[in-house]
Order: C-alpha cells, then sequence, then structure tokens
C-alpha cells in the first residue's frame, strides 16, 4: 500500500502490543507466508485495491497455503469485490482506536469460532461486515 500508510499502520499496531511484519508487494506477502513454517503469522491487514492482484485474490492465494489465517482488509474503495464472510472491513479513513478494535474483534471472533456456538458467531461475523467496525 502506500508508503505512508504502511508506515502508520506499522507503528499503531506495533504500539499496540503485536508483533508486525511490513511488505510492500503481493509477491512478497505470499513469499512471507510460504516461509511461515511455523505458523508466527495469524493476521493479515491488506488493502483491496493494489497494483497487480488485488487483496481478496492475495487472499485467496495466501488461504490455500492457511486457511485459518485472518485478515482485516482497509480499503477507501471496495470496489466489485466480494469479501469472505469471516474477514472484517475497515474503510479508510480511521483512527488507531478503531484499527486496534478491529483487529481485537477479529481475534475474538476467530477464538468463539473455536468454541460450540460457531453458528452464533459466523453471524456476528457477517453482521459486522458492512460497518467500519
Amino acid at each position: 500500500d502506500e508508503e505512508m500508510l504502511l508506515t502508520v499502520l506499522n507503528k499503531i499496531v506495533t504500539r499496540a502490543g503485536y508483533d508486525v511484519e511490513t511488505t510492500r508487494s503481493t509477491v512478497e506477502a505470499l513469499r512471507i507466508i510460504q516461509q511461515d513454517v511455523e505458523q508466527k503469522i495469524d493476521l493479515i491487514i491488506s488493502d483491496i485495491v493494489m497494483p497487480g492482484m488485488n487483496g481478496v485474490e492475495l487472499i485467496s492465494k495466501i488461504r490455500e497455503i492457511r486457511s485459518d489465517i485472518l485478515v482485516l482488509f482497509v480499503s477507501g474503495n471496495i470496489g466489485n469485490v466480494k469479501i469472505n464472510p469471516n474477514d472484517l472491513l475497515l474503510m479508510k479513513p480511521f483512527g488507531s482506536s478503531t484499527l486496534i478494535a478491529a483487529i481485537q474483534r477479529l481475534q475474538s471472533n476467530h477464538s468463539m469460532q473455536q468454541s460450540p456456538t460457531t453458528t452464533q458467531t459466523t453471524q456476528f461475523i457477517t453482521e459486522g461486515f458492512n460497518s467500519t467496525c
């Protein structure tokens, strides 16, 4: 994504206590996931509109490798793409507290999916999909 946004997102997420690895291309992101044999990466933040392949295409390729990966899309324009109902979409512009809340929500939803209430969790994620968290 844009260099400045990438830097700002990195700082916000790092300050919230998360380990962050940034990439500047979809090819690099795929390479990092392929090399993440210990599966330390559990969440990806991606724009939707990017040069080359779009964010949805990128996540589709990543999920061929890691189907359990959590995804937060951040975008100012989603176009005609369809997003997995388990993913969250955060429309630009947004504040740092909104970003961190969206990450925590994804993690919480994922934890709830591991419990016997999966149907309720999926519905909750779907209902939250169109909001900006």
